[in-house]
């Protein structure tokens, strides 16, 4: 009776883990939405202001020059191609390994691992 229970309860939670990581997985672009969508309504927000003649032309105007937003571009691109080409090397790097690589014990070549390296 009582591993009917923990069965029960163990096929219970797996469901709510499963559910859990699929909605994890459908709320990986949020961050980027929430940021676009910031930008679009203070953008937006800036707008009536201009047309209806209570924010000055010139105060809503940038005063950066043409090579200073392509210097601004530039700048993001490489650091986030850096970023990208990082998390690449390390994702590639520790998949390589295996999951036996966490040192958590739970796997076969871990067990083995651990033999090797106490002698």
């Amino acid at each position: 009776m009582a591993s009917c229970s923990i069965k029960r309860a163990n096929r219970a939670l797996v469901i709510r883990l499963v559910i859990t990581l699929r909605w994890a997985l459908w709320m990986l672009p949020t961050p980027w939405i929430a940021c676009e969508l910031g930008w679009f309504v203070a953008e937006y927000g800036r707008q009536p202001w201009t047309i209806y003649g209570v924010l000055p032309t010139h105060m809503s105007v940038s005063t950066l020059s043409v090579n200073n937003l392509y210097g601004s571009l530039a700048g993001f691109i490489a650091f986030y191609t850096a970023l990208l080409a990082v998390e690449m090397f390390l994702m590639v790097k520790f998949a390589r390994q295996g999951p036996g690589s966490l040192g958590t014990g739970r796997y076969d070549h871990d067990a083995t691992m651990m033999e090797v390296q106490h002698a």
